[in-house]
């Protein structure tokens, strides 16, 4: 009958530490994977940070877009009455070499 006890206590000490490396297993987390989790909390929020510099400098690129759209209608303005006042100049020049001839100059 002794025999029969210590077959059984020796079967529940076995299962018993079974169960309690699966359980601790299951709770252990590998000093990696913690490891590896950090490094990805930490590029999340690098990332985040990026992501908003990248919205700022698009924000900034199209307020200048819009800067220089409207300066270059400008320029585009001011090359055409520069031209304007260059034939003026050419037909007034072109004129006064008419008067002078006229005049016998």
């Amino acid at each position: 009958m002794k025999k029969f006890w210590k077959i059984i206590v020796g079967i529940g000490a076995a299962i018993v530490g079974i169960l309690t490396l699966i359980a601790t297993n299951k709770k252990r987390t590998p000093k990696k994977v913690l490891e590896n989790n950090k490094k990805i909390d930490e590029l999340q929020v690098e990332l985040e940070v990026l992501q908003a510099d990248k919205k700022k400098a698009e924000e900034k690129v199209a307020d200048l877009k819009k800067k220089v759209d409207g300066r270059s209608k400008k320029v585009k303005e001011a090359k055409k009455k520069s031209a304007e006042v260059d034939a003026s100049i050419q037909d007034l020049e072109s004129q006064l070499a008419d008067i002078d001839k006229a005049l016998g100059k």
